[in-house]
């Protein structure tokens, strides 16, 4: 058999979305499905200067969106260093050409693309795909489930 390894077909909605759209089915329910706490999670070890601003800025926007557990804290902080990555490329290419005069390995004139371009390119494909995962683009928003706020006075609430 051919083809990729592991789970094909869409990703599997979550069980709080089933039981909102009235899909759920105990038969199909995943079990014991973990269930981190909403917040922003504290920085992680290593995080430079830089990347605690976008951490800060990116963290706040998906706890207001109530999408942000502790859990998702190194999704997190690939996107912010992806950030830091796409912000350096920017700021060094704003010093120079895009395209750079060099010359190829028999003397002859080429045409070189500035490695920050790369850089630049790559960056912002990791931050695209970490902010899709947590519903930042307006395709993936409609994908996303959101926690419910759990009324505490409510003893059904949490069912």
């Amino acid at each position: 058999m051919g083809g990729k390894k592991g789970r094909s077909g869409r990703k599997r909605k979550p069980t709080n979305l089933h039981i909102v759209q009235g899909t759920y089915r105990k038969d199909r329910a995943t079990v014991n499905e973990p269930k981190p706490d909403l917040e922003i999670p504290k920085y992680i070890t290593g995080l430079s200067k830089e990347a605690k601003k976008h951490w800060d800025v990116v963290g706040h926007e998906l706890n207001l969106m109530r999408v942000l557990t502790r859990a998702d804290k190194f999704l997190l902080r690939l996107i912010c260093d992806a950030m830091v990555d796409y912000d350096e490329g920017m700021k060094n290419l704003k010093k120079q050409p895009k395209i750079i005069a060099g010359t190829n390995k028999h003397g002859s004139p080429i045409l070189i693309t500035d490695p920050n371009v790369a850089l630049v390119r790559d960056a912002w494909n990791r931050i695209l795909i970490g902010l899709r995962e947590f519903g930042l683009t307006p395709s993936s928003r409609t994908k996303i489930s959101v926690m419910p706020e759990i009324d505490e006075d409510n003893p059904w609430a949490h069912l």
